[in-house]
């Protein structure tokens, strides 16, 4: 009989440590599962670390925007909508041309055509700094249209921690959409 006793003392011993393994167990794939990240849109993997090649870029950025932009930029400033929108798509195929025409178009009141161009171009930006512009562009656009913004925008703020749009937008701040724009413009 004591034999019996310690045989069902030792099975319900394992049994409990079956039960709290298969708890552990339970609850561990649940964080696994919940921390896989399904649902987030990362960065892309496009932007090079290299910061030879920031540099490089850089200095590239500063010729291309001050001789190619400045016009149509001003344009939209003056509420030339249908200049700055052609200004843009005489330009080419660049990447800088056809982030300022999503822009020119956004501003015009066209959000939609502006979120499908940029989204187009997103996996094209030259570094870390454009590619956090272009995903608070997306993230103002969609809120213009009353979407879900708020990924883009947490986005735009991981790449770019000195992103104005992207702190206003996460703030939640009731800020006029033209100066939102504003600070738009101010990137060249």
């Amino acid at each position: 009989m004591n034999g019996l006793i310690q045989l069902l003392r030792i099975h319900i011993k394992h049994s409990r440590m079956r039960y709290n393994l298969s708890l552990f167990a339970f609850f561990l794939l649940f964080v696994l599962y919940s921390c896989s990240g399904g649902y987030i849109k990362y960065p892309s993997y496009n932007v090079k670390p290299n910061p030879i090649q920031h540099k490089y870029t850089a200095k590239k950025h500063n010729v291309t925007i001050k001789n190619r932009s400045n016009r149509g930029i001003d344009y939209l400033k003056k509420g030339m909508c249908k200049k700055a929108i052609s200004y843009f798509k005489n330009k080419g195929n660049n990447f800088y041309a056809s982030y300022w025409l999503s822009i020119s178009y956004g501003y015009c009141g066209n959000a939609d055509i502006a979120i499908r161009k940029l989204q187009k171009i997103e996996n094209r930006s030259p570094n870390g700094v454009w590619s956090s512009r272009i995903y608070a562009s997306l993230a103002l656009f969609l809120k213009i249209t009353h979407k879900k913004y708020m990924d883009y925008a947490q986005i735009a703020y991981a790449y770019d921690s000195r992103n104005v749009l992207s702190k206003r937008l996460i703030s939640h701040r009731d800020t006029n959409i033209k100066q939102l724009f504003y600070i738009i413009f101010s990137w060249r």
